[in-house]
């Protein structure tokens, strides 16, 4: 069923036709507890919305009262198609609730009617699972100011990507995951909080300077080879439990220049491949100041960073 502006109206387990729209301007979960929004017939104990061919589907707080709104109960929100998009529109607040799921691949984020500066919560998960797609994760509302807050799990598995085009803040209990032969591509944003890449998975990051993980807890591979010129920079130490590879123009920076009081540790069992000539562990700014060192590397930073002894 495709539906416009305050009155659209959505069928459990509908199909959104051909460059069809639903706009969501008010809290679903809210409709479901009222028993209204669905038509006049008792909300459904489970909602699945299927979004393909050219299928748009909007949470629009252009539209809703005092512009926050919760998508909440049990949805699934299937994103069938490279194509498929979950809009977020207008300057808000938006929450996706605990047991809320939005799989598949495409786009999550960018505006299709009214851009904005919104703040997308999410609680529940958000899955690239469609092998061989990219599912892209980008500013909410298409606004420069917007921002994404995970309290929830974002993953990659079946061999697809996620693509993280947005800043994410990742409080306590969240976590950002690449499942086996998955991958999560940091596309030039700032990331934080715990990060997984379980077996053949990995953590990539694209050639940007704006990629910066800020006081991560990492296991796994963190790869930097597969993209050219990868950059990837550490900010507020981290503790990193696995191999980070390092080649094909790829550049790892403990950076002391972004760091609370420039003073930043590197932990956990990391192991540094420094896997051809170019293969760069830099550190910044590039004065010298005090030195440590650990199973035979060392690192300069200013003011100081260290590598903790079990590195």
């Amino acid at each position: 069923m495709v539906g416009s502006g305050r009155h659209a109206s959505v069928r459990a387990g509908g199909q959104y036709p051909r460059g069809g729209a639903c706009f969501l301007p008010t809290s679903l979960a809210a409709s479901a507890q009222r028993g209204g929004g669905w038509g006049g017939r008792p909300a459904p104990s489970q909602w699945r919305g299927h979004i393909a061919n050219g299928g748009i589907l909007s949470l629009d707080s252009s539209l809703t009262s005092g512009g926050n709104q919760t998508l909440g109960g049990t949805a699934t929100i299937n994103l069938n198609d490279a194509g498929a998009r979950l809009a977020i529109d207008g300057t808000g607040a938006t929450a996706l609730g605990s047991n809320v799921v939005v799989r598949g691949q495409g786009n999550i984020g960018t505006a299709i009617n009214v851009a904005g500066n919104n703040l997308l919560t999410n609680n529940g998960l958000i899955s690239a699972d469609v092998s061989g797609g990219t599912l892209n994760i980008t500013a909410p509302a298409s606004g420069g100011g917007s921002s994404f807050i995970n309290n929830g799990t974002l993953r990659a598995i079946n061999g697809a990507s996620l693509l993280l085009s947005t800043n994410i803040t990742s409080n306590t209990g969240s976590q950002i995951v690449a499942g086996a032969g998955s991958s999560v591509v940091q596309n030039g944003v700032t990331l934080n909080g715990v990060i997984n890449a379980s077996g053949t998975g990995v953590f990539t990051a694209v050639s940007s300077a704006s990629n910066v993980l800020n006081g991560v807890n990492f296991t796994g591979t963190l790869d930097l080879t597969s993209i050219s010129n990868s950059r990837e920079r550490i900010a507020n130490g981290a503790t990193i439990n696995g191999a980070v590879n390092i080649a094909n123009g790829g550049i790892l920076s403990l950076d002391s220049s972004l760091t609370s009081g420039g003073n930043q540790t590197l932990g956990g069992t990391a192991t540094i491949n420094l896997n051809d000539a170019g293969a760069r562990l830099a550190r910044a700014p590039r004065r010298w100041a005090r030195t440590s060192s650990c199973a035979g590397r060392a690192i300069s930073a200013q003011p100081s960073t260290s590598l903790a002894t079990t590195c």
